[in-house]
């Protein structure tokens, strides 16, 4: 049916302004498209080839085609970009745009090659950047053919292959590598079975991965992390060397050797400098003290920026640029942090780590080395320190590194080990509000929010960074829950020793409850209800997993409007107790008043696919429970 479709649409199109393929490219009408690869697909690769040309343990040619198909406009591939720095050089770059017959449209034109400075977000200066170019038309389906080249001088490792994204079929697509017979590359295959078909070219040996006719793999709520679903191939150098600094991948022990070797005496403090840091300590009786008393002065006196020349993404600025500038990015403020430890007797190793939600799995015995970040380790207190932050803890660690393999980057190497996870208790907010209503359904709202662990982060580093008007368009975005309201009060208070934050306002909501007649219908929690369902899913393939846990308390008391009374309570006392979580709801008549008490727990878990149903029910039941409603009636006179 959907063939048939596409079929009429084609067959009406307007051919005038295209031009006919040529001769030795493969049809990329979509009449060609076989029938299976449509089902969920909003984007269609029809061809993709990458070519890895490795002359040396320093030097390699890339050449790319890309050509896809945009099937409408969920497909997020209408951007398409070549990133270059000083150890890259563009040699060719091009694009085209073809109709649904596959016929061109237009040559994209050297004027829509936009050369930019890849400046990360919170980074002065790098050397990365980026040529794009941007194909949009107003019809789908539509199809891009992208092409480049590039040179490198300075290899830090060879390109892995994405095979597929979610909702994307692949009709053909290859990736070659060549190195000279010497040369080793190790190469494992993810959610595939794939091996290279493997021959010789002369002197180089040439290794060709290949697919054909992937279906879409549909993007499914609550799934794994994509690393764990969709297929790919990683490949790394046996041996590699950028900037004249020569290493190896064999191990992580010799990766974090050569990591180790390139940063080695970045660490030591100028004389001044390290005169100050005994000075700060000497009267500190412990090590957890001289560690507390250090850290402070780093996050009082260095700031973050991120700084990216050179082979920067690897190698750090020293200690003496951090005391100089006052600031660094994580790998010069990890460094000048272990630089003050040392001078005072204290040993601590960098660490590795991929922050962020998407941080995937390490295997022990295949170094593929995606971190993007750095923080420290202090083995003799256990204690683990984020140098970036102004206002975190020491040995505490939120969502962003925590529960995760990482590299410790010793002086006999690389050792792998895990940062420590963060419990449900751990992440836990409470809430504590006084809701007066009026007799026109308005409200006026105080409320005392207490947050511990995680959910604090972003709190206490960067709520204080922000001024009144971000701070209440934050705030407003965080209660988009609640009808409109005006901010009578708001205040931030930090801990400076826990991992604690609480949140003090006071809000004058204009429609807080709905007013009918003599009854006045009541919400019991709008100010955070939980909205997580997830849509439902028929067939579904992949394993749940929860991988968020929190908890949370809310006690609110309402005050009821004068000359009404309660004639409804939906539920008095609730509770769910499950594998997924636990949900407990009390509430109590009071005279002129009502309590409400609720708790929540979310718990991680893994189920297999079929259970996806048994989750999504509970969470219903828990955003149903939620959205219950008191009802008050006038008093009968």
């Amino acid at each position: 049916m959907m063939l048939s479709i596409l079929l009429f649409f084609v067959l009406g199109l307007p051919l005038a302004t295209a031009s006919a393929p040529t001769a030795n490219d493969p049809d990329f009408s979509i009449v060609s498209i076989p029938s299976q690869l449509l089902e969920n697909a909003n984007t269609i690769v029809r061809l993709e080839r990458m070519e890895f040309d490795v002359k040396s343990v320093s030097k390699a040619t890339m050449r790319y085609r890309y050509v896809v198909t945009l099937m409408n406009s969920n497909s997020q591939q209408s951007l398409h970009y070549v990133s270059y720095d000083k150890m890259t050089k563009v040699k060719k770059i091009k694009g085209r745009l073809l109709n649904a017959m596959g016929q061109e449209i237009r040559k994209i034109g050297k004027d829509e090659i936009h050369d930019i400075s890849a400046v990360s977000s919170g980074s002065i200066y790098e050397d990365d950047r980026m040529k794009y170019m941007e194909f949009k038309h107003d019809t789908y389906p539509y199809t891009i053919d992208f092409e480049y080249e590039v040179e490198k001088n300075g290899l830090q490792g060879y390109p892995d292959w994405r095979i597929q994204g979610y909702n994307m079929a692949v009709q053909q697509a290859s990736y070659v590598l060549r190195l000279p017979a010497e040369m080793q590359a190790h190469y494992r295959a993810y959610n595939c079975d794939l091996m290279p078909q493997q021959t010789v070219e002369g002197k180089d040996q040439r290794l060709e991965w290949s697919v054909k006719d992937l279906a879409a793999v549909k993007a499914e709520a609550y799934a794994p992390l994509s690393t764990e679903i969709l297929p790919s191939i990683s490949v790394t150098p046996a041996a590699f060397e950028v900037a004249g600094y020569k290493g190896s991948m064999s191990s992580w022990k010799a990766f974090g050797d050569f990591i180790y070797r390139l940063n080695e005496g970045r660490d030591a403090l100028s004389p001044k400098m390290a005169a100050q840091v005994k000075s700060m300590v000497v009267d500190a009786s412990t090590d957890a003290e001289r560690i507390n008393i250090l850290y402070r002065y780093l996050q009082d006196n260095m700031r973050y920026v991120s700084v990216q020349l050179g082979i920067g993404g690897w190698q750090t600025f020293d200690a003496e640029y951090v005391e100089k500038n006052k600031y660094g990015d994580c790998k010069a403020l990890s460094y000048f942090m272990r630089g003050m430890l040392r001078t005072v007797g204290i040993e601590s190793h960098t660490v590795l780590v991929r922050a962020g939600q998407h941080f995937g799995k390490v295997e022990e015995d295949f170094v593929e080395p995606r971190f993007n970040h750095m923080i420290l380790y202090i083995p003799s207190e256990d204690m683990w320190l984020e140098c970036t932050s102004n206002s975190a803890l020491p040995n505490y660690l939120g969502n962003f590194t925590s529960g995760r393999p990482v590299l410790l980057v010793t002086g006999e190497g690389g050792q792998l080990s895990r940062t420590p996870k963060i419990s449900a208790e751990a992440d836990h907010c409470e809430r504590r509000a006084l809701i007066e209503l009026a007799i026109d359904g308005s409200a006026t709202i105080s409320t005392e929010e207490h947050y511990k662990g995680p959910c604090n982060d972003r709190y206490r580093m960067a709520w204080e960074d922000y001024d009144e008007e971000k701070r209440q368009k934050a705030f407003v975005k965080d209660h988009k829950a609640l009808p409109a309201f005006d901010i009578k009060a708001l205040e931030l208070t930090v801990e400076k020793e826990r991992p604690e934050a609480q949140l003090d306002y006071q809000l004058a909501v204009r429609r807080y409850a709905a007013k009918a007649g003599k009854r006045i219908f009541v919400p019991l929690n709008r100010l955070r209800p939980f909205d997580q369902v997830p849509s439902a899913s028929g067939g579904r393939l992949h394993p749940v997993v929860v991988r968020k846990a929190f908890s949370e308390e809310n006690h609110f008391k309402f005050k009821l409007p004068e000359g009404y009374e309660i004639e409804s309570i939906p539920e008095k006392a609730l509770k769910l107790d499950t594998e997924f979580g636990t949900y407990e709801l009390q509430i109590e008549q009071q005279e002129e008043a009502l309590s409400y008490t609720r708790s929540l727990v979310i718990k991680p878990v893994k189920l297999p696919a079929e259970r996806y149903g048994e989750l999504r029910d509970f969470y219903k039941k828990i955003t149903k429970m939620d959205k219950m409603k008191v009802v008050l009636v006038k008093k009968k006179t």
